[in-house]
């Protein structure tokens, strides 16, 4: 599983990685070996947004979420994102409820839980 995480602080990208077995990586060649969490930088110029866009339209296949925690790109991280795979965190929550949301986010896409919280999904 790959995942782009775009303006999610690195202590936080850290502390999912850890938690869930994830390697944390910086460029797109490296979602190849799987299991990654690629830490995007700031998209700053448009030169920036469109190799995002390019790298990101290449690597689709192989990115299963990308999860945004900043407003400032959100439409070229939202644009190049495929339907489905795009999730939004409040940066500014405190430390606890970020990691909170992050771990949501990440269990459901790994199948840990499932979206119907409380409901048991368990025959009896």
């Amino acid at each position: 599983m790959n995942i782009v995480l775009y303006g999610i602080p690195r202590e936080h990208a850290l502390r999912l990685a850890e938690r869930y077995g994830f390697e944390t990586c910086s460029s797109f060649e490296a979602l190849n070996e799987g299991n990654r969490l690629l830490l995007q930088p700031h998209l700053a110029t448009d030169e920036e947004q469109l190799a995002f866009f390019e790298q990101m339209a290449r690597s689709e296949q192989l990115i299963d979420a990308v999860i945004i925690g900043r407003s400032d790109a959100f439409s070229t991280v939202h644009y190049c994102s495929s339907p489905g795979k795009l999730f939004t965190v409040n940066r500014d929550a405190d430390e606890e409820s970020l990691d909170y949301e992050l771990d949501r986010i990440v269990e459901t896409q790994l199948g840990l839980v499932s979206a119907h919280e409380g409901i048991n999904n368990q025959p009896n």
